[in-house]
């Protein structure tokens, strides 16, 4: 069975004041989310901020993960970047290192055609054998990985689940319905995880789980098994959250600011990124 289901935990990436990765920091999130049993997480997501960071640094961090994590949990590396050899080849880096999957979003910013986006992943797909997850995310891409091209991307080798995030909850329905077979639909959005899971889907990428794991865990496995009512209570105490997750803008600072109230390690954001204000907080 896939390991590519579940809630995985987009990681946040903490920085210190001087723009250093906190390693000692990150792992200290890691351990916790290894002790409350979370399904999984993920590396190098956008809320991870990889876009501020070299390949390198992204390498590095997902090295650190996987030392540290030591087979405890599955982890997932986000793998987008602007020239496809680079997805290429953080992709393979995350497979000799151990990820049970790659997430991977059309490059933000290219405006690419639906025959381009589907090159783009084709031309992947032929250079990795690790299983990958689809991104469909309009409001980060500037593209809509429409239901058809999902179709078709889906037949390519490797392809295996997609987080999808357009907003339009008959995609989790139609992609269950057609398409659940052969490709797991996660949840991509805050404040639409219960009726994702109600529709079909398997998984959920979630921003939350870097403060509430264990609640955001929950959320998923009280509708697998059943307990819809108990699934409601739950999602009736997090929508609040999740809505301002959604809407707050400084979605990544305030990741962050609730980790650090919490105990965990949330840190600094680099550079164009700028912190809370005092209203914010």
């Amino acid at each position: 069975m896939s390991k590519l289901r579940g809630v995985f935990i987009v990681l946040a990436t903490p920085f210190t004041q001087d723009g250093a990765i906190d390693l000692e920091g990150f792992g200290k999130n890691l351990d916790h989310y290894v002790d409350v049993k979370v399904d999984g997480v993920m590396v190098t997501g956008a809320l991870g901020e990889y876009l501020s960071m070299s390949l390198e640094e992204r390498k590095a961090l997902v090295e650190f993960a996987a030392k540290r994590l030591d087979g405890r949990i599955p982890f997932m590396v986000g793998t987008t970047a602007h020239r496809t050899e680079h997805v290429i080849e953080l992709s393979n880096h995350a497979q000799e290192n151990g990820a049970a999957g790659v997430m991977i979003l059309p490059p933000p910013g290219t405006g690419l055609l639906e025959d381009e986006i589907y090159a783009y992943y084709k031309d992947i797909t032929s250079k990795i054998t690790i299983p990958v997850q689809l991104y469909n995310n309009p409001g980060s891409s500037g593209m809509d990985i429409e239901f058809d091209l999902v179709q078709k991307i889906s037949a390519l080798p490797h392809v295996e689940a997609i987080k999808e995030a357009s907003g339009d909850i008959k995609r989790i329905t139609s992609i269950g319905d057609e398409l659940g077979v052969k490709l797991i639909p996660f949840c991509g959005w805050e404040d639409m995880h219960h009726e994702s899971f109600l529709a079909g889907a398997k998984g959920w990428v979630c921003m939350g789980g870097n403060f509430a794991p264990g609640l955001t865990r929950d959320l998923l496995g009280h509708v697998i098994k059943g307990d819809i009512q108990k699934a409601r209570e739950l999602t009736a105490k997090y929508n609040p959250v999740a809505r301002y997750m959604e809407n707050a803008g400084k979605v990544t600072q305030t990741t962050k600011y609730i980790m650090d109230k919490m105990g965990l390690v949330g840190g600094f954001v680099r550079p164009p990124k700028q912190p809370l204000t005092a209203e914010e907080r």
